[in-house]
């Protein structure tokens, strides 16, 4: 049976290098579902008007999240162990920092859907808004976002392992060994 593990934290805390690097040691890893569609809607209409959409109307990017992180786990190959990039929980978190209702489909997903192990990761100390790639966060944003994952993963039962700003090799080597991999 498939064990889904969460690599979650704030914008820019190195999800998606932990993620690579996972990747490279032979586990099957899940790219973030938001990144996918912010990448897609700004190659449609360009950085600004997405910039616009997303703000406006927040509660439809997130269904597509939703509806995209369902078709990615959907695709699992592996019978034993996959690193996800962002959960469903975390979708969750992004409505409430968004100060918007959590819609109701989201809210089930993420009590539906049971992951094996959660890990959160430190937000890196030089915030690079990384202009051009359709994001709205700042470093506040990055920072409030940790936050509100803290308390929606506690929400739904998760305890989660925090993992400190360290050598993303460490990182690496920290998550394997608390899942008793290495």
């Amino acid at each position: 049976m498939v064990k889904k593990i969460i690599i979650t934290g704030g914008t820019y805390s190195g999800k998606t290098t932990v993620l690579k690097l996972l990747e490279k040691r032979g586990f099957e890893t899940i790219p973030e579902a938001a990144m996918q569609i912010i990448e897609e809607n700004v190659t449609k209409v360009g950085q600004k008007e997405h910039q616009e959409e997303i703000r406006s109307d927040f509660k439809k990017f997130a269904l597509l999240f939703m509806k995209r992180q369902e078709k990615l786990e959907s695709n699992i190959k592996s019978d034993n162990i996959v690193f996800l990039e962002r959960g469903f929980v975390d979708f969750v978190a992004l409505c409430k920092l968004m100060k918007i209702d959590v819609p109701k489909q989201i809210q089930e997903k993420a009590k539906k859907v049971v992951y094996d192990k959660v890990f959160l990761l430190e937000n890196l100390p030089d915030f690079d808004k990384r202009e051009g790639t359709g994001r709205i966060s700042d470093k506040d944003f990055a920072i409030n976002m940790r936050e509100e994952l803290k308390k929606a993963y506690n929400e739904f039962g998760y305890e989660y392992v925090c993992v400190p700003l360290i050598d993303v090799e460490k990182r690496v080597d920290l998550i394997l060994k608390e899942l008793n991999l290495i």
